[in-house]
């Protein structure tokens, strides 16, 4: 696996990606990506609220799918065991089909 990590903008955080490798089954894959994150504090959590998308090719199949990121919460951060909860919605697309699938965590 090849991991190319480039930091675009300090405030607020963007950062892109591109990364090239194989699966442990031997398929091959390309995946970029973008995000922009902007956190709160809500007392008892952390929420980050995360903008882009990621994008993964099979070069094979040549198959490419995009989905975006739900939110995540980041709790106990002052005391006890820190866990994450991610929530929102993730949007898949299948490019070539144009196919989507929605998912509500």
């Amino acid at each position: 696996v090849r991991v190319l990590v480039e930091q675009l903008v300090y405030d607020p955080p963007v950062a892109a990606w591109h990364v090239v490798g194989c699966s442990p089954g031997g398929v091959p894959f390309t995946m970029t990506g973008e995000l922009a994150g902007v956190s709160k504090f809500w007392g008892k959590y952390v929420e980050v609220l995360v903008q882009g998308a990621l994008h993964m090719q099979l070069p094979r199949t040549g198959e490419t799918y995009s989905w975006t990121k739900a939110a995540m919460n980041v709790h106990n951060v002052i005391s006890g065991r820190i866990w994450i909860d991610m929530v929102g919605e993730v949007k898949v697309v299948a490019h070539a089909t144009g196919e989507t699938a929605n998912f509500r965590l």
